[in-house]
């Protein structure tokens, strides 16, 4: 009898004991924060560390905007205490719906591959974090936006010691503010491709024949087809950038993905100029050609005309 009550007790102080770990666990349990794009996800990692977990939606490869939903998405929703999207994701509204999810829904709105809309972005993230969450990211943000500061100083002085300001090209518009920021002069933009109309694509033809486009500069998620085929066309180096991070190595943040398309834009910048150069000798080695071609016809009609005075 005596056994059976000290293992009753055992038993009992078992539970009560495993559910206190339960209770704990549940208690240290980081905040699982989804976001839709990489963009949110690095600045919510750059702010919350490791006080949160965060889960990215949709590839940086792809289109936001064209994202098709998958089962795992549900689950992840459906435990998700803050959810982040930018406002042009038109499933999120019914991936909330379909999984359930209790989580908060805060909207991310405008643009952030300019310095002073990144810097914007930030301080949004970072009020949705204190008011939701309740996690004090006040010093995390002070030390990010400095460090845009000063890689936006280093990108505006790569950008005038490379003369961009010099540089006509045509843009894909989802890429216009940051190009437009580096001081390139634009002298077209187009949208997605699939928005082109025959019309669009003869016009943009002229005007960068008309304006001597050196670049093409276009958008990796939006596809690059459209973009290399007007660059072939008009003798244009082609140029791709990206708008989200996580698409190479070590572009792990927005400010990453300012630098590698700013370098990206250098080495064409370079090519262009390159193959400037080489047409321009090539213009004049034809010029040469052609005035040494009539300098020799001048000189063999001459002497055919003293020897046809001789004669007489």
């Amino acid at each position: 009898m005596k056994v059976k009550i000290v293992f009753g007790i055992i038993l009992v102080a078992l539970v009560l004991m495993s559910q206190n770990v339960a209770l704990a666990s549940s208690n240290d349990e980081k905040p699982l924060v989804v976001v839709s794009t990489t963009v949110l996800e690095s600045i919510v990692k750059d702010l919350a560390g490791d006080k949160v977990d965060v889960l990215v939606l949709v590839s940086p490869a792809v289109c936001p905007g064209h994202y098709d939903v998958r089962p795992s998405d549900v689950w992840a929703v459906s435990n998700a205490k803050l959810i982040l999207y930018h406002g042009f994701e038109p499933w999120v509204e019914k991936l909330v719906k379909a999984s359930k999810s209790k989580a908060d829904v805060v909207k991310v709105p405008g643009p952030w591959n300019t310095p002073d809309a990144l810097k914007e972005r930030y301080r949004d993230v970072a009020k949705i974090l204190e008011e939701k969450l309740g996690i004090s990211v006040q010093e995390r943000l002070s030390e990010k936006l400095n460090e845009i500061n000063e890689v936006s100083n280093e990108l505006k002085a790569k950008a005038e010691a490379y003369n961009f300001n010099e540089v006509n090209v045509i843009v894909m518009e989802w890429q216009k503010s940051f190009v437009e920021w580096l001081g390139f002069n634009i002298v077209a933009t187009y949208p997605s491709p699939e928005k082109l109309s025959t019309k669009d694509i003869v016009e943009l033809e002229k005007k960068a024949r008309e304006e001597n486009v050196l670049l093409v500069i276009d958008n990796l998620q939006s596809g690059v087809s459209f973009g290399q085929n007007l660059a072939s066309r008009i003798g244009a180096v082609h140029v791709t950038l990206t708008n989200f991070p996580g698409n190479a190595p070590n572009v792990n943040t927005v400010l990453d993905v300012m630098k590698y398309n700013t370098e990206n834009l250098i080495i064409a910048v370079k090519t262009a100029k390159e193959i400037q150069e080489k047409n321009a000798l090539k213009e004049k080695l034809s010029t040469y050609k052609t005035l040494a071609i009539v300098g020799i016809s001048l000189v063999i009609i001459e002497a055919l005309v003293i020897i046809f005075i001789r004669r007489r």
